[in-house]
């Protein structure tokens, strides 16, 4: 067997240096899912975007199709992982009428109805519509309420309902006598998600999270905008907010709204891409992924006494060398400086004695965490907040124990439903007595899982927290010190 040295595992992309096993990891992913449909996530004032662009064409040359699916039972992340698709997204929106009813606009897949009935009263979004993906990838626009033979003469394919239209030649459009619903406005920051199509008849769909402290969302201009970005020629304002689901090779990307960040929504309609293999097959490859990624995992972690990187977790210890900056270090993982000779020449460092630091990646933002121990048992904080591409240090904080009752510290069993490789957020840790001027550290007794702090407020915190292995969590055990 090769030699191993490290293993990365981030966004469902694998790096590892044993090469036959990273060959075999590709192979499955080539079996099951498109190579050239790819993701990109960035943030944008405040907020996490991630865009998904679909090729008209495969690597061999062929046309990608996608195809429309209804589903009373699934949601839309459970029929990605159960059909093996290489993309999947919430599809037809549900419409409010001028009466107070909801009616879904008439829905195809491939050439056939596959829902609705002919609409009947008004729509409350003045601007709704049907677009169609055709099976040559044009697009074609119907009204909302278009009757069934106007759809059929029409050529209607794949068909999405959307609320709006955001972009068309390249512009942005004027949305402000756009009327969303009776609460809703354009200028209403949210997690929203559209779809759009640029000139060589690539899709692009776009979704962002928001409504938290950390992820404020995005207004459709600010949308539409984005999407003019990647060059999309028109762009439509599809179903967001809690509804909002995109899935990439079996992983939803996007933050979840309900159930305190807990549950994909159940949404009947999804917009699909899937390679021409049946459910077994995508199922079994499925399987057999997560078996080589324990594999990997169980023969990495003998092997090697550096640094191991999971999503940002990181165990071990390295030894800075003589005369190393602090600002130099912004990778999440733990450092020791030993003898006091040599702490003492390390750059930009509260402490001229020997030390242990440790650097935290804050969930959700672009922050990390700096933790120094000294010798004599000091501790200092500060963080780094990196935007623009550039590290922006806060000055070191000296914690001072003035009392013990300044300290509290303990473990807690917590009750979670986390499923494998995914988040859970806003996990309330209770802690009597706390208040938001305490500084937490928390750490969970099982590796493969990553904390992150959210929020500190009155008798307790919020943590974020990401299963980092390929079975599902209900439990945790967390350790935690804050101090004030």
């Amino acid at each position: 067997m090769a030699e191993m040295k490290r293993l990365i595992i981030g966004d469902g992309e694998f790096e590892i240096v044993d090469e036959a096993a990273r060959n075999n990891l590709s192979n499955i992913h080539n079996s099951v899912f498109y190579k050239n449909i790819v993701y990109e996530t960035y943030r944008t004032k405040d907020t996490d975007c991630y865009v998904i662009t679909i090729p008209y064409k495969d690597e061999d040359g062929n046309v990608i199709n996608p195809y429309m699916a209804y589903s009373e039972t699934e949601t839309p992340a459970e029929y990605a992982r159960n059909h093996g698709t290489t993309f999947t997204s919430n599809g037809a929106a549900n419409m409010l009428k001028t009466d107070g009813t909801w009616q879904v606009p008439i829905t195809f897949s491939r050439g056939e109805k596959i829902y609705g009935t002919e609409w009947t009263g008004t729509p409350v979004p003045n601007d709704a519509r049907i677009v169609s993906f055709n099976q040559d990838r044009t697009i074609t626009e119907f009204p909302v309420d278009a009757k069934l033979s106007d759809l059929v003469s029409g050529g209607a394919y794949n068909t999405v309902s959307v609320y709006y239209k955001l972009v068309e030649n390249s512009a942005v459009l004027d949305l402000s006598e756009v009327v969303v619903n009776e609460d809703g406005r354009v200028t209403d920051k949210n997690p929203n998600l559209a779809v759009g199509v640029k000139s060589d008849k690539t899709i692009v769909f776009f979704v962002c999270d928001g409504r938290t402290n950390i992820n404020k969302g995005l207004d459709s201009i600010e949308t539409a905008e984005q999407m003019v970005s990647f060059g999309c020629t028109d762009a439509w304002m599809m179903d967001g907010g809690g509804s909002a689901s995109v899935n990439y090779k079996g992983s939803k990307l996007n933050r979840n709204i309900d159930g305190d960040g807990t549950i994909d929504r159940k949404i009947r309609f999804t917009f699909n891409v899937k390679k021409d293999v049946s459910n077994d097959v995508a199922t079994e490859a499925f399987g057999k992924i997560g078996e080589e990624k324990q594999n990997i995992i169980k023969q990495i972690i003998p092997l090697t006494k550096d640094i191991y990187r999971i999503n940002g977790f990181a165990s071990g210890t390295e030894v800075l060398e003589e005369g190393t900056d602090l600002n130099n270090i912004i990778a999440v993982g733990r450092y020791e400086a030993n003898p006091n000779s040599l702490a003492a020449t390390i750059e930009n460092c509260p402490t001229s004695v020997a030390f242990v630091m440790t650097v935290e990646y804050l969930a959700g933002t672009s922050e990390f965490f700096y933790t120094i121990k000294d010798y004599y048992g000091n501790i200092f904080v500060r963080r780094n907040h990196i935007y623009s591409g550039a590290n922006h240090f806060t000055d070191w904080e000296h914690v001072v124990f003035e009392s013990k009752q300044d300290i509290k510290f303990g473990s807690v069993d917590l009750s979670i439903s986390v499923n494998a490789n995914s988040f859970a957020y806003d996990i309330d840790v209770p802690v009597s007595g706390l208040t938001s001027d305490y500084k937490v550290v928390c750490t969970p007794q099982w590796a493969m899982v990553y904390v992150g702090i959210r929020s500190i407020t009155t008798d307790k915190f919020k943590i974020d927290v990401k299963n980092l292995s390929d079975t599902a969590i209900t439990s945790l055990r967390l350790h935690y010190i804050c101090v004030k």
